[in-house]
């Protein structure tokens, strides 16, 4: 580990919740960018091998999701239903289970390697944490929007799997209040960051 992420580490934990993380800080750049300017300029949309894959194996990782709980699905597919989380904030699941109003679900579909190592280690709320920040995070914040459920399910996927059973691994993620209301204060902060952007933008 270098120094300077030493020194940005320890940075971080000396200001604790109150700062923002590069990301956090770019994004409420962008949503003051649309806000400020209007439609986007027009950009080639650009996908990665990665994204590719989710995409052509979403809809039989549905499939298969839906035989393996017997139930019917709310999948979203191409069209992704956007659930407001108050006023500055809101999640977009890949679907509910049962119907729009069911518990919603998110859909990953990783390499061989991945998906393997997925089955072995992510086994709930503290695994995923621990291997897949960002993810845990996306499903508190779909179960926050979804505020009638206490949970959702987080979901690995890859069809080439010899065993039917080995392709879908589908882990229950609880609400963790704790974190949601530490999200719900990070997420005020880059609002109101987004507002400072807005206002001396508006009065140059």
């Amino acid at each position: 580990v270098s120094g300077y992420d030493n020194f940005i580490r320890a940075e971080r934990a000396r200001l604790g919740e109150f700062t923002l993380s590069a990301g956090a800080k770019s994004y409420a750049e962008e949503k003051a960018m649309e806000l400020l300017f209007g439609e986007d300029e027009y950009e080639p949309q650009l996908q990665t091998i990665d994204i590719r894959r989710g995409n052509e194996r979403e809809s039989g990782a549905c499939a298969d999701l839906a035989m393996r709980l017997d139930t019917d699905l709310f999948y979203t597919g191409d069209n992704q239903q956007f659930i407001p989380w108050g006023n500055n904030a809101g999640a977009t699941p890949d679907g509910r289970i049962g119907s729009i109003d069911g518990v919603t679900f998110d859909v990953k579909s990783p390499k061989r390697a991945n998906h393997l190592s997925n089955i072995l280690t992510v086994t709930g709320n503290e695994s995923l944490l621990k291997a897949y920040p960002v993810y845990y995070w996306q499903q508190q914040c779909q179960i926050a929007a979804a505020t009638k459920n206490d949970y959702g399910y987080w979901v690995s996927y890859n069809p080439v799997a010899h065993n039917p059973r080995a392709r879908l691994h589908i882990v229950r993620i609880d609400r963790n209040q704790a974190d949601i209301d530490r999200m719900a204060q990070r997420v005020a902060m880059a609002a109101e960051y987004r507002d400072e952007i807005i206002n001396r933008i508006r009065s140059l």
